[in-house]
Protein backbone atom coordinates (compact mmCIF):
# COMPACT_ATOMS: atom_id res chain seq x y z
CA UNK A 1 0.00 0.00 0.00
CA UNK A 2 1.40 3.65 -0.84
CA UNK A 3 2.12 6.29 2.02
CA UNK A 4 -0.99 7.93 0.16
CA UNK A 5 -3.47 5.36 0.16
CA UNK A 6 -2.69 4.15 3.92
CA UNK A 7 -3.51 8.24 4.50
CA UNK A 8 -6.84 8.03 2.97
CA UNK A 9 -7.62 4.64 4.34
CA UNK A 10 -6.62 6.29 7.83
CA UNK A 11 -8.67 8.95 6.94
CA UNK A 12 -11.81 7.48 6.52
CA UNK A 13 -11.51 4.96 9.14
CA UNK A 14 -10.94 7.92 11.09
CA UNK A 15 -13.95 9.57 9.81
CA UNK A 16 -15.99 6.40 9.86
CA UNK A 17 -15.50 6.00 13.78
CA UNK A 18 -16.26 9.68 14.22
CA UNK A 19 -19.46 10.38 12.11
CA UNK A 20 -20.73 6.35 11.42
CA UNK A 21 -20.96 7.32 7.45
CA UNK A 22 -18.05 7.57 4.71
CA UNK A 23 -16.32 10.98 3.62
CA UNK A 24 -17.52 12.61 0.29
CA UNK A 25 -14.50 13.08 -1.99
CA UNK A 26 -14.23 16.58 -1.18
CA UNK A 27 -14.26 15.58 2.46
CA UNK A 28 -11.41 13.76 1.90
CA UNK A 29 -9.78 15.96 -0.58
CA UNK A 30 -10.03 18.64 2.24
CA UNK A 31 -9.24 16.12 5.08
CA UNK A 32 -5.63 15.41 3.42
CA UNK A 33 -5.12 19.07 1.86
CA UNK A 34 -5.48 18.16 -1.45
CA UNK A 35 -6.76 20.69 -4.21
CA UNK A 36 -7.43 17.52 -6.49
CA UNK A 37 -11.09 15.76 -6.37
CA UNK A 38 -9.55 13.57 -9.31
CA UNK A 39 -6.51 12.81 -7.46
CA UNK A 40 -9.09 11.28 -4.58
CA UNK A 41 -11.00 9.18 -7.09
CA UNK A 42 -7.80 8.30 -8.44
CA UNK A 43 -6.67 6.86 -5.05
CA UNK A 44 -10.22 5.58 -4.26
CA UNK A 45 -10.09 3.77 -7.70
CA UNK A 46 -6.78 1.94 -6.12
CA UNK A 47 -8.29 1.06 -2.69
CA UNK A 48 -11.53 -0.36 -4.24
CA UNK A 49 -9.69 -2.56 -6.56
CA UNK A 50 -7.55 -4.16 -3.76
CA UNK A 51 -10.69 -4.72 -2.23
CA UNK A 52 -10.54 -2.00 0.94
CA UNK A 53 -12.97 0.39 0.44
CA UNK A 54 -16.87 -0.43 -1.49
CA UNK A 55 -18.33 2.44 -3.11
CA UNK A 56 -22.13 2.46 -2.61
CA UNK A 57 -23.17 3.20 -6.00
CA UNK A 58 -22.19 4.87 -8.78
CA UNK A 59 -23.43 8.16 -8.74
CA UNK A 60 -23.40 8.47 -4.86
CA UNK A 61 -21.67 11.61 -3.15
CA UNK A 62 -20.41 9.51 -0.47
CA UNK A 63 -18.34 7.08 -2.40
CA UNK A 64 -17.00 5.05 -0.01
CA UNK A 65 -17.44 2.14 3.10
CA UNK A 66 -14.81 0.14 4.95
CA UNK A 67 -14.96 -3.29 4.39
CA UNK A 68 -14.83 -6.10 6.74
CA UNK A 69 -11.60 -7.03 5.07
CA UNK A 70 -9.84 -3.63 5.78
CA UNK A 71 -11.36 -3.73 9.68
CA UNK A 72 -9.57 -6.82 9.76
CA UNK A 73 -6.58 -5.38 8.45
CA UNK A 74 -3.61 -3.73 10.40
CA UNK A 75 -2.62 -0.99 8.31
Amino acid sequence: MLPREKELMDFVRNYWENHCCAPTYKEIAQGLEVKSQSHIHFLVRGLVMKGLLVKKGPRTVRPADLTLKSLDKKL
